[in-house]
């Protein structure tokens, strides 16, 4: 199915997907299952986009996905440092409750 990549001793494997009506070959890491669920996600978003925009041509209703993706990512990597900020505030302070209550 692949060959062995030397960095990280994962196989890199090919798998064909469809997604909005066109075939693909995608090369990835890991598991098919992995790079087919990828594929169903842009498909199921291209889909989407494509039955609420009035947009013509499958080129812009990629970029169009792209865009609503690239939203989402930075939403979810917002909020992923926040609450990352708000692990650290509140380990700094049980951290500063147990010192006071060692002494």
């Amino acid at each position: 199915m692949g060959k062995d990549m030397k960095d990280s001793g994962t196989k890199e494997i090919k798998v064909n997907v469809e997604i909005f009506g066109n075939t693909y070959t995608l090369k990835g890491k890991g598991s098919s299952e992995s790079v087919e669920r990828v594929a169903r996600f842009v498909d199921n978003k291209m889909k989407d986009i494509s039955s609420k925009a009035s947009v013509a041509t499958s080129e812009k209703i990629a970029i169009l996905t792209a865009l609503n993706i690239a939203e989402e990512y930075f939403s979810l990597k917002d909020e992923h440092s926040a609450l990352c900020e708000d692990l650290d505030s509140g380990l700094d302070d049980l951290n500063a409750r147990i010192e006071t209550s060692l002494k």
